[in-house]
């Protein structure tokens, strides 16, 4: 099998200057994407990375204080909520384990129990406390109170 000649130049120019993507090139170029990465790494062109930026302090803001989700800044931003989640995991924002469980204060909890045992749902408490139906959940079987479940 031939060796694909790629001149250092044009993939430097291609990549870095005309910013196209490995697939692109590769495609140009009629070649494999594992051969246009192999020369980046032979030519020392530096590889841009995977990871999608996203601003953080915006991030933390739309999550903590608007109340905005996982998936709605998944929307926003145009990539998955796995990566939105990962960041706020990152900055400490978002548990990832139900073993990372933390209670809620006293008087959040008490507005929980109180919510409930006054007919609301654990989802409509939930977006109202802007918190997990999860944690909601999780803090009334702590707290000894039986779950409703609907006839959905």
């Amino acid at each position: 099998m031939a060796k694909v000649v790629i001149p250092m130049k044009l993939l430097n120019r291609l990549y870095t200057e005309e910013k196209l993507s490995t697939w692109e090139i590769a495609k140009q170029l009629g070649c494999s994407q594992d051969t246009v990465v192999r020369r980046l790494h032979v030519y020392q062109i530096p590889v841009r990375t995977r990871r999608k930026q996203l601003p953080e302090a915006e991030l933390a803001h739309l999550y903590q204080n608007v109340g905005l989700g996982v998936k709605q800044l998944a929307v926003r931003y145009q990539c998955s909520h796995t990566t939105v989640a990962a960041r706020l995991h990152e900055m400490g924002l978002l548990m990832n384990k139900k073993s990372d469980f933390r209670e809620p204060t006293p008087s959040v909890k008490r507005q929980i129990i109180s919510l409930y045992n006054s007919g609301q749902s654990a989802g409509w408490i939930a977006q109202h406390l802007r918190m997990s139906r999860w944690t909601v959940l999780k803090t009334l079987r702590n707290s000894g109170i039986e779950i409703r479940h609907s006839n959905k």
